[in-house]
């Protein structure tokens, strides 16, 4: 109510300057002089006058401030009412079968609401980057593989290139007996 009661006379002062302010834009981008004539080709020098238009300037501003209207009126209530009607997080003595959660940790409700509904956990951010790290750490293996089998097939010559297939990316070691099982040699 206090932010209303401040915002009242604000108001009596905009609605002052308002129809002086219409007054100015009426009189300098809506006025016309003479007729407006179209140009016409071989036409001597006459043109047509072209003026912007108020129409969509008023729906522009019209439709900026219904947006922002609609964004920041529930956000402002919305903090308001954190403000006024929910407690401050103060720090106590936990139980000793209770596992606090990280977002617990924040004193304010609004930052509390933020931590455990929208930003990851640190938890979860540290698995996904020691994922990452372990994906590119198995692709570096297999390069390097890649690359030793390469260099033995240059070395040795026994091997013809044609017989190297790069096979799934887990690098799974198949004995002698089972190659020859699979190819039809006996062994």
């Amino acid at each position: 109510m206090v932010v209303f009661s401040s915002l009242r006379p604000a108001a009596r002062g905009i609605n002052a300057v308002i129809p002086a302010l219409r007054h100015s834009l009426e009189t300098t981008t809506l006025k016309q002089t003479g007729p407006v004539v179209m140009s016409i080709r071989g036409a001597a020098g006459r043109r047509m006058i072209l003026r912007p238009g108020i129409y969509l300037d008023r729906k522009w501003r019209d439709s900026v401030h219904f947006f922002l209207l609609l964004g920041t009126l529930p956000v402002l209530m919305a903090i308001t009412f954190a403000n006024l009607f929910m407690a401050q997080g103060e720090l106590t003595d936990l139980p000793e079968d209770h596992n606090p959660q990280t977002w617990e940790f924040h004193q304010h409700p609004i930052t509390r609401f933020i931590a455990k509904h929208i930003v990851r956990s640190p938890e979860k951010l540290y698995e996904t980057q020691m994922a990452a790290l372990y994906k590119q750490d198995q692709k570096r293996k297999l390069r390097l593989l890649e690359r030793q089998v390469k260099r033995v097939m240059l070395d040795r010559q026994d091997v013809r290139g044609w017989y190297f297939f790069q096979a799934a990316t887990d690098a799974r070691q198949i004995s002698a007996d089972n190659i020859g099982e699979q190819i039809g040699t006996p062994s």
